[in-house]
């Protein structure tokens, strides 16, 4: 059995997907879609996994970093290519239900 270790990266996607967005932004919107480990609430725990998940994923160049600050990723062209197949195949651009 292999643990994810970043388990927000579809909700990164969907969000970075949108336009640039803060770890701070995505958080908030995985919270108040309930999707948030334990109760589904907002914690600096999710904001700490969050800011993780964008970084794994500007590790593998599918989000970069915009210069702003607060510190904002954006996606870039494999990201965006990465996030179209997923929304076209059903997987992230629709909530479980």
């Amino acid at each position: 059995m292999s643990i994810n270790r970043f388990p927000f990266q579809d909700d990164v996607l969907r969000e970075l997907v949108k336009g640039p967005a803060t770890a701070a932004k995505v958080s908030n919107a995985i919270a108040s879609e309930g999707r948030a480990p334990g109760h589904g609430e907002n914690s600096s725990e999710l904001h700490r996994m969050v800011a993780e998940n964008i970084d794994h994923l500007v590790n593998l160049g599918l989000a970069e970093y915009t210069g702003d600050v607060p510190r904002t990723a954006q996606l870039t062209a494999s990201g965006g290519d990465a996030a179209e197949s997923l929304l076209g195949s059903g997987g992230i651009g629709r909530s479980g239900g």
